[in-house]
């Protein structure tokens, strides 16, 4: 598959279907995070092989992208897809010694970086045969980019390591990584919401979030994010390098947003303790503050095991109060729990105000006036009831929907 366009195509289909078999081979190979083959296709140990050379697939797989970088185009984006997903799973699990070779010993980071780069001119996509209007064109290409994404967070996945995250900072900019960020993002704000970075402050997106959105290839963009914090937390920044990369205001934007979005917790692992990315999923918001208290100042939490138990016994109720709360949020009266107290208030409020007004200014004489034009007083009585009324129909029917 790594041959020029102007060869046959059906020759160079075959050839490129014919790569393709072989590195999905190797994928599988490694499927489920199969150490030892992992280990074995990067260094075959003597007793294990007849062979004299060891065969380094891994290295060797690394070096037919740099190859491919060369000659990318319409007719081989398949062949390149597949080259990442069986690095990707070289990585994965992770194996400690093929994160070091590929990330210190070939020339992946720089692919990768040349990769993310790649696809911003008109003439670059005409030259590999893409066209901006054709949507399965850019779906091609988009997918190379998330792939490509995938790799680098899979050469840092695991406990952090210095040597490999100064050589990835070293090689990957901070603007390389956010403007993926920016893309995905746009992507995402386009596809759910049917606009663009400009259109939504950002308190406002992030009001607009369900759990439903938060689900798929957004997912890209928060990978990318727990990168480039980990860089940012353990790598010495280059003054240099700080000084000339200077941010856009869509990647303060983008940044800020999977900040806002993303939380962490510190884990012991190996006795050592290890911070944790993860994105928040916005049913949390939901969750009440009197929940929270409760849960905090539990009697219960006196110990670390207790901690730990209690946690796991309230998780059930805290999803189904977070849930709950979502749905009475949505749904078409939009009534949550602290309007509906507010609401409740304010009729109380109407009710002493017509108690009010009915001793003051109630004639209780049975005085035969002309009752055919009503006082102004009559009239804000009226009023108030009209709107208690209404009050309670909304109270009612909020009532009505929360129990069905």
């Amino acid at each position: 598959g790594l041959h020029h366009s102007d060869q046959d195509p059906l020759e160079v289909r075959d050839v490129n279907e014919f790569i393709r078999r072989g590195l999905r081979f190797l994928q599988l190979l490694c499927e489920g995070h199969n150490f030892g083959l992992q280990n074995f296709l990067r260094s075959q140990p003597k007793e294990a092989s007849s062979a004299k050379k060891v065969v380094d697939l891994v290295s060797y797989t690394a070096s037919l992208v740099n190859q491919y970088l060369k000659v990318l185009n319409i007719q081989n984006t398949e062949v390149g897809s597949q080259m990442l997903e069986t690095i990707i799973e070289y990585l994965q699990g992770p194996c400690p010694d093929n994160q070091e070779t590929l990330c210190l010993h070939t020339n992946i980071l720089d692919n990768c970086k040349d990769l993310l780069g790649s696809f911003k001119s008109k003439s670059d996509l005409k030259s590999r045969g893409f066209s901006r209007r054709n949507v399965e064109d850019l779906d091609l290409i988009d997918n190379l980019k998330r792939l490509t994404a995938k790799v680098l967070v899979s050469l840092i996945e695991g406990p952090p390591r210095l040597n490999l995250l100064n050589e990835l900072a070293r090689s990957i900019t901070a603007g390389s990584i956010k403007d993926r960020m920016v893309e995905v993002l746009q992507d995402f704000i386009k596809t759910n919401f049917k606009g663009n970075l400009k259109s939504y402050k950002l308190s406002t997106l992030n009001n607009l979030l369900t759990k439903e959105v938060m689900e798929g290839e957004i997912f890209e963009g928060f990978d990318l994010y727990v990168l480039q914090r980990t860089i940012e937390e353990n790598v010495v920044p280059d003054k240099k390098k700080v000084e000339e990369t200077k941010q856009s205001p869509n990647q303060d934007y983008t940044f800020d947003f999977f900040s806002s979005n993303t939380a962490s917790i510190e884990v012991l692992v190996n006795e050592k303790i290890e911070r944790v990315y993860f994105p928040v999923n916005p049913v949390c918001q939901y969750l009440s503050d009197i929940s929270k208290y409760r849960f905090l100042h539990s009697e219960l939490r006196n110990s670390p095991h207790a901690k730990i138990e209690s946690l796991i016994e309230s998780v059930p109720e805290f999803i189904n109060e977070m849930y709950y709360n979502e749905e009475l949020t949505n749904s078409r009266l939009l009534i949550t729990p602290q309007k509906y107290v507010m609401i409740h208030y304010a009729t109380l409020v109407v009710s002493f105000v017509i108690n009010g007004i009915m001793l003051v200014h109630w004639d209780m004489s049975g005085s035969d006036e002309d009752i055919t034009k009503p006082t102004d007083i009559e009239k804000l009585f009226n009023a108030l009831g009209y709107i208690q009324l209404f009050l309670f129909i909304i109270l009612l029917l909020s009532w009505f929907t929360s129990k069905a």
